[in-house]
């Protein structure tokens, strides 16, 4: 039950992170930490900028997800863009 808890609240936070206030901030960077203590995988949903990724990498949060790398896609078309990338020999971290 806490773990849902802390997970809807993160799921809460994610959603209005990194505007532009100081509050939102600190608060992002506990829930953060909190998770981390806990042994929880965080991962920021709704990344819409590279200065929300930025600040998220930068406070411990490397699982991103959100536009900033690519609009919601069926299955076969991310297996299509991932082996595309494996070929390549690029990575996700070689998006923008």
């Amino acid at each position: 039950m806490i773990i849902s808890s802390i997970d809807h609240i993160i799921h809460q936070i994610a959603l209005t992170i990194v505007q532009s206030s100081n509050i939102q901030n600190a608060i992002t960077k506990t829930i953060i930490a909190l998770a981390q203590s806990l042994r929880l995988k965080v991962i920021a949903e709704g990344v819409e900028t590279k200065e929300q990724r930025d600040f998220l990498v930068e406070n411990g949060c490397k699982e991103i997800q959100g536009y900033i790398y690519s609009k919601a896609v069926p299955v076969d078309e991310m297996e299509a863009i991932l082996s595309k990338m494996m070929i390549e020999g690029s990575s996700i971290s070689d998006l923008p």
